[in-house]
Order: structure tokens, then C-alpha cells, then sequence
């Protein structure tokens, strides 16, 4: 959920913030998504999370009916093919094509060899990224509350992984505060 105290901590101008939420069906989220793309009036579209995205079939079905294959991994392919779509026709008229960051979760794969784990929607948002940035669980410093003296958390320390990087790479892995 949109929490403007901890963007405003993180540095972001509320002014020129746009949120988009409480849509019912990723269809929706995918025509908003084309509509900021194309118009031009923004700089970064973050979506958070691409697991939330789910199709009105799967919304509109009672929970008794058969869920068709992949449905999820569909919606995510046409917000893919959306933005592909978006940027070829923005560079063609010469016009800029926002930054898209993508937030998703690591899944359980059913898979018996290979890579343990998947992503909610597919393959498709795996190729067509830029680059992906893998975090991890987060590690809890403690130290003593000064008011009462009891042990409390002080900060959280995040490690990420550069899984892919199209333009090259810096550094692969890091942490930060």
C-alpha cells in the first residue's frame, strides 16, 4: 500500500508523484500502464507488484471453477508487449520513453531440475528486462533503546545481486542500509 511518510523520508516529491491503485483486473492495470507510457508527462512508472496483477477471468470466476493455464503469465506478456510496443513507437516519434521499474516475487518452482525458483507471470518480463536486481531478506541489526535500555532493531541491512545487466557492470553484488 502507498505509504507517503516513508516516500517522503526517501526523498520523493509528493508534488510530482502520480498513484495509481485500486484497480480490480490487471487488464486495467495494463491500459493505465500503455497510457502513462505514451503520455509523455512522466519520468519512472513503478509497478509494485507484478504479482498483484491478476486477470479478470481468474477475478471473475467462482472459486469452484477451473483456473485456465497461465492466465497470470498472459496478462503479463500483453503489459511486456505493451511497453515494447510504447517504446518502439516513442523512439520512432522522437519521443522520450519513461524508466519502467518492475516489483516482483521470488516463487517456488514445480520444476524437478534447474532453478529452483520463478516468477509470478512468466519467462517474458525475464527478457525483456534491462537489468534485474535480486534482493534478499533483509538483515536486522540490534542494539539498546536508549530510553528504556531494552534490545531493538536499529537498522536492516539489504544485499542485492545483479542477476543481468545489459549495459555492463560496476559491481555484481552489494548491500546498503
Amino acid at each position: 500500500h502507498y505509504d507517503s511518510t516513508w516516500f517522503a523520508i526517501n526523498g520523493v516529491d509528493l508534488n510530482r508523484l502520480m498513484v495509481v491503485s485500486g484497480l480490480e483486473m490487471g487488464e486495467q492495470y495494463v491500459d493505465v500502464y500503455h497510457d502513462v507510457l505514451l503520455s509523455g508527462e512522466v519520468c519512472i512508472v513503478v509497478i509494485d507488484s507484478i504479482a498483484s496483477i491478476i486477470p479478470a477471468d481468474t477475478v471473475n470466476k467462482s472459486a469452484e471453477d477451473n483456473e485456465k493455464m497461465a492466465a497470470r503469465a498472459k496478462i503479463v506478456n500483453r503489459l511486456c508487449s505493451s511497453f515494447t510496443t510504447c517504446k518502439h513507437n516513442s523512439s520512432s516519434a522522437g519521443r522520450h520513453i519513461p524508466m519502467s521499474l518492475w516489483v516482483n516475487q521470488l516463487r517456488n518452482s514445480m520444476a524437478m531440475y534447474g532453478d529452483p525458483t520463478t516468477l509470478p507471470g512468466g519467462n517474458f518480463q525475464q527478457f525483456l528486462a534491462h537489468a534485474r536486481v535480486l534482493f534478499r531478506k533483509p538483515k536486522i541489526t540490534m542494539g539498546k533503546d536508549p530510553v528504556n535500555g531494552f534490545e531493538v532493531p536499529m537498522y536492516k541491512t539489504y544485499d542485492f545481486k545483479i542477476e543481468k545487466a545489459k549495459g555492463g557492470l560496476f559491481f555484481d553484488k552489494g548491500a546498503y542500509n
